[in-house]
Formats: C-alpha cells, sequence, structure tokens
C-alpha cells in the first residue's frame, strides 16, 4: 500500500510526538501502599483536584501604606466593582481599620486577611529565592504542626508567578498532597488554597509588561484551582524598592487594573468556572506529579532533621536556586521584556534604592541602567557601531547589537561624528580575522567584535554570553 503524502505526514508527526509510546507512561501503577502521593494519569482512574469553593471571589491588595484620601476612593471603588477578598499586611489594615469597617458597613461576604498574620505560607523561603519545592515543603510542615493546635479553616498560601504551566501544576500539587495527607493519617479539617502574586520576574523598567505578568499569574491561579487567588498592582515592586513617588490618579488606575485583570478573566473569560480545568492534560498532570513527588520525598527528609540541619540545607538550596535564575536571565535564556530584551531606551528612571526583602531576578541589571542613565558621565557616552559589509545582510546581528547594550542604557549610533569610547564592529564570521589584521587601535577605545572568535586584546558579545558579566565589566571596569 502505498503511503499518502498525507500518510507520511502523519507518520512522522506520530514518532515526533511519540504517541505510541504515551500509553505506558498514562499507566502508572496506584502505590497508595507506600504512602506516595501520585496522581494517576490514566483515564479511568485520573484524580479531580476540586477547590472548596464553587467560584472564586474577586480580590484587591493594599500592600503599602498611602494617602487616606487615595485609599478611601480605591476602596470604595473596590466595594462597588464587587470585590469581596481584601488582602493587607497588619500595618496598613492596623491603619486603615476604621475606615475600612465604616465603609464596608452593612457588606456581606467580605473577607480581610492580613499576609503576615491569617495565612501558612512560606514567604520567607519564596521572597529570599527559595524553588517552589522547598516553599510547598516548609509550608506543609508548618500546616502539620498547626493542624493539633486550631480546629480554623487553614488558609494555605502559595506564590505564583508568570511561569503559566508550572505554576498550574504547583497548585495542584499542593492540593494533592494535602488531599493525601488527610486520607493517610485520617485528619479532618477545612482549608483553602490561596494563590499569592509572585514578583520575583516583575520589573520596574517598561512597568506595564507587569500587569501581562500579573495576567499569566492569575490565569494560572484560576485554572490551578486556587480557592482565593491575589491579584495587586504592577506599581508595588516601585513602593518595595525604590522612593519613586506616583500620582493619585496613576495609583487608583492601577488598582482599577488589578481589580478588572480578575473581572476579565474570571467573569468573562470564564477561567474559573470548570473545577480542575487542566486535568487529563498530560504535561500538566506529569509536572503536578512531579512536584507532588518531590515535595514529598523532601518532607520525609525534613522530619528526620533537626531544626538547624532544616534551616543549614534550605539556605543551600536558595544559594543554589538564586544562582540558577540569575544565570538563565544574564544569559538570555530567560527573557524580561523591557530589561535584557526589548528595553524602551526612552523610559529614564531616576529614584533612590532603598531594601527590599523580596529578591527580584532583574534588580541587578536595573541597576546597571540606572547607574548609567543617573551618571553625568556615562550618560553621554555612545556606543559606536561599526558596519564592515551590507547592512541588510548584517541586519540581525546589528539588532543584537543594539538589544545588547541599549539593555543597560547606552544608545547605539552609526553617526561618524559622535565622540568614540566605544566600537562595536560588526561583519561576517569569516569577515574578523582579516578585520583584526587591519584594525588600527586607538588606546583609549574599547573595541568590540559581534561575534565569537579568538582576539586577545579585542573583546566579543555573542549569543549565550554572561551579558550581564560584560556589560557589568564596561561600566565598572572599562569606562571607568
Amino acid at each position: 500500500m502505498v503511503n499518502t503524502l498525507q500518510d507520511q505526514w502523519e507518520n512522522e508527526l506520530k514518532r515526533e510526538l511519540k504517541t505510541d509510546e504515551i500509553k505506558k507512561f498514562l499507566l502508572k501503577k496506584n502505590r497508595d501502599e507506600i504512602s506516595k502521593p501520585i496522581l494517576l494519569t490514566e483515564v479511568n482512574n485520573s484524580s479531580t483536584l476540586k477547590r472548596s469553593v464553587d467560584w472564586q471571589k474577586p480580590s484587591q491588595s493594599y500592600l503599602h501604606v498611602m494617602n487616606d484620601l487615595v485609599f478611601e476612593k480605591a476602596f470604595s471603588e473596590d466595594l462597588e466593582a464587587g470585590v469581596k477578598v481584601f488582602y493587607f499586611t497588619s500595618l496598613v489594615f492596623a491603619k486603615f481599620q476604621s475606615k475600612i469597617m465604616s465603609l464596608s458597613a452593612g457588606i456581606d461576604q467580605l473577607e480581610f486577611i492580613c499576609l503576615d498574620r491569617d495565612i501558612i505560607s512560606a514567604q520567607e523561603i519564596h521572597h529570599a529565592g527559595g524553588d517552589s519545592i522547598h516553599e510547598m515543603t516548609v509550608i506543609l510542615k508548618k500546616l502539620i504542626d498547626q493542624i493539633d493546635k486550631s480546629q480554623e479553616k487553614k488558609m494555605i498560601g502559595l506564590h505564583v508567578d508568570a511561569q503559566f504551566f508550572s505554576s498550574i501544576a504547583k497548585l495542584r500539587a499542593m492540593r494533592l498532597i494535602i488531599e493525601k495527607l488527610k486520607e493517610i493519617y485520617q485528619l479532618n479539617f477545612d482549608y483553602e488554597v490561596i494563590s499569592l502574586v509572585s514578583k520575583r520576574e516583575w520589573t520596574l523598567f517598561d512597568k506595564e509588561n507587569n500587569i501581562l505578568r500579573l495576567v499569566a499569574s492569575v490565569s494560572a491561579g484560576l485554572i490551578g484551582g486556587a480557592d482565593k487567588i491575589q491579584t495587586i498592582s504592577h506599581l508595588s515592586p516601585f513602593w518595595d524598592e525604590t522612593d519613586l513617588r506616583f500620582s493619585d490618579e496613576e495609583i487608583l488606575l492601577s488598582t482599577r487594573i488589578s481589580r478588572n485583570v480578575f473581572h476579565v478573566l474570571s467573569l468573562e473569560s470564564s477561567l474559573g468556572f470548570v473545577q480542575d480545568a487542566s486535568a487529563g492534560s498530560y504535561s500538566i498532570d506529569q509536572l503536578t506529579d512531579l512536584y507532588a513527588e518531590e515535595v514529598w520525598k523532601k518532607l520525609g527528609d525534613y522530619v528526620l532533621l533537626t531544626k538547624a540541619l532544616q534551616d543549614e540545607l534550605i539556605q543551600e538550596h536558595i544559594k543554589q536556586n538564586k544562582k540558577s535564575k540569575l544565570e538563565q536571565f544574564e544569559t538570555k535564556r530567560l527573557l524580561l521584556t523591557g530589561v535584557n530584551d526589548y528595553p524602551n531606551q526612552k523610559e529614564v528612571l531616576r529614584f533612590q534604592w532603598r531594601e527590599s526583602s523580596e529578591w527580584r531576578v532583574s534588580r541587578g541589571f536595573e541597576a546597571l541602567r540606572h547607574k548609567v542613565q543617573t551618571s553625568p558621565v556615562l550618560s553621554k557616552i555612545n556606543i559606536f557601531l561599526d558596519l564592515k559589509g551590507d547592512e541588510s545582510v548584517l541586519n540581525a546581528r546589528i539588532s543584537f547589537v543594539k538589544n545588547y547594550f541599549e539593555s543597560v542604557g547606552f544608545r547605539v549610533v552609526q553617526d561618524e561624528s559622535v565622540e568614540k569610547k566605544v566600537i562595536v564592529v560588526v561583519a561576517e564570521d569569516n569577515e574578523y580575522e582579516r578585520i583584526y589584521s587591519e584594525l588600527q587601535r586607538v588606546d583609549s577605545v574599547i573595541y568590540y567584535f559581534a561575534g565569537k572568535g579568538k582576539f586577545s586584546d579585542v573583546r566579543q558579545i555573542f549569543s549565550g554570553q554572561n551579558i550581564f558579566g560584560e556589560l557589568r565589566w564596561l561600566i565598572e571596569e572599562g569606562l571607568a
């Protein structure tokens, strides 16, 4: 029988997707007898991880002290728009408590939650730079310690970022493990899983992209089956880390946007109406299973350790995770639009940095850009682009060079009249040997080749390089 073009295409697709092998991965044996939390992905035995509420209530967050009149107007708008769950810090709630109670009098089913008092979370792990496995492990350890102390409903907070699929799996895995704990130890308690916004990948520059990151976080919370979902202002990193102040109109707009993100995704897009909407997705089921098994194993290991050894182990893992995240970001395997990719060259921010307990992956890059833009000397330096060939052929390499240096605030120009302190030669790879041999160097000028090669006294920039390290050298040493 002769295969048609369509048959050939289908067979090739099956080989690529390994569809013939999927069944054996789906037929996972139930290992309940050894108390391992396994999510069965076989169709007939799949576990549905139902949340404890029929629908998630709209929410808003007030985590920073603001002007009394601005708070009153923003809070009143939230109540009018149907917001039912409010997140505060203890400090903010104490400051505005009387106003909160007077404005909300007579409105039913409101919930006021203080993140640093009312929920079980591992924000100290997440904010320090820890990974999801250790965050979840510490939360479960705290949950176990509190089970016998109080019969109140447990509110469990998990930080969710813009890594969409892993965030969905993280929420599902937490519910899976809690249900497993209740089953194994015959526990009877009510709980809610709260999706908290992670600002780890949020940025100061091109701050509107934080809205898109918030959309991804809230979407993951809705699809992942969280009982409550936090939303926050996209300006939040500025209040955490800088002295920059915004107008009352900007603050009100930011709270309106954060509120409407939930409304659009939940009420208009109906993302939260289906219980465990991602059940049956092979990749998410597998990732859920992986998270659950890793956390369960870590939890078993921690039980055997002293508190001091637990803390030491967690700090070591935090250090490793931060190093890994920074390496991804600094080599552009992790892209954050507006910072290490497609920066807005016209955006200049002037502020004073403040210490923050929340680690963000982009802060080092932003600090370099802030230093360049606020320095009377560095802000005047241009990067001269020296083309050696047809511009249409070199267009991709030209874009790479511009993206590279503009990410820390330098201007990349081709104007021959500018003072040349940094020259980037752009050519095809096979031309650099000749260009190098003919290059007439000036001692006061730093030379770069846009490509990877072996040239002792000319620096190179190329894809996969540690961009942050090279730019830091240029700013702190090369141009010092």
